[in-house]
């Protein structure tokens, strides 16, 4: 009951203080500025990092301007993006400390009761593979992201973190979800500035490969830019 109360505090104040500050306490997270990604995509046209299965990037999606001087790319509800594998976790194991951080530009909401993946985690490479599904980060009809995380291996119920506040459209907006199993919490970040925590961890199962597959299998419309994976948990200031 104690945990509860203080988890409904948390939600209180943290919704009452939206452009005041409201902190966590953040004893084990390291400055983004400090961290190197273990998967950065800028999507900038000069240089691109990754492409869909079996096509040029070039040729797949459509190029906008990002967030600032870049490039970004604009999803259009059918189309998606295989990031290359995260292999850091061994088989068998458990992505239990970690951070996914993107700018996002909705040009429309999912329809009522709906959500779209923004980013999608599975263990397979295959063009919309049935099985391997480690967790999800989305887009709610309200415009609020939703990060559902996998769990460990053998069971147990999937925590599931919604923020408190909406992604407007036709806005840039900086996302960043952060999952530490050794302080044990789940985090979403808005625009640098905290937004909802949850009093447990993410733990993304692994067989050796985890794929992130942007805007999921479809669904998603909008833009997004600048995406990155760390396997450590890290704290604001995220970089720009």
């Amino acid at each position: 009951m104690k945990k509860t109360m203080s988890l409904i505090l948390l939600s209180v104040v943290c919704l009452l203080a939206v452009g005041t500050g409201c902190s966590f306490n953040s004893q084990v997270s390291q400055s983004a500025t400090n961290e190197t990604p273990v998967l950065y995509d800028p999507f900038d046209r000069e240089n691109p990092v990754v492409k869909l299965p079996g096509l040029a990037l070039t040729a797949a999606l459509t190029y906008v301007r990002g967030h600032d001087r870049g490039e970004a790319i604009f999803f259009d509800g059918k189309t998606y993006l295989q990031e290359p594998a995260l292999t850091f976790i061994p088989y068998g194991k458990n992505w239990v400390e970690g951070t996914v951080e993107f700018w996002i530009k909705p040009a429309k909401y999912p329809p009522a009761s709906q959500s779209s993946p923004l980013v999608l985690f599975n263990w397979f490479e295959l063009p919309k593979p049935e099985s391997g599904y480690v967790g999800d980060i989305s887009l709610t009809s309200e415009g609020k992201i939703v990060n559902n995380c996998g769990w460990e291996w053998g069971g147990g119920n999937p925590p599931v973190i919604t923020s408190q506040s909406s992604v407007p459209l036709d806005t840039w907006t900086h996302v960043a979800v952060v999952w530490s199993k050794a302080e044990g919490y789940t985090r979403i970040y808005i625009n640098n500035r905290p937004d909802a925590e949850i009093e447990t961890y993410c733990a993304r199962g692994s067989n050796g490969y985890i794929y992130p597959w942007l805007a999921g299998y479809g669904g998603f419309i909008g833009a997004l830019d600048e995406f990155k994976i760390y396997k450590v948990p890290v704290a604001p200031p995220f970089n720009q």
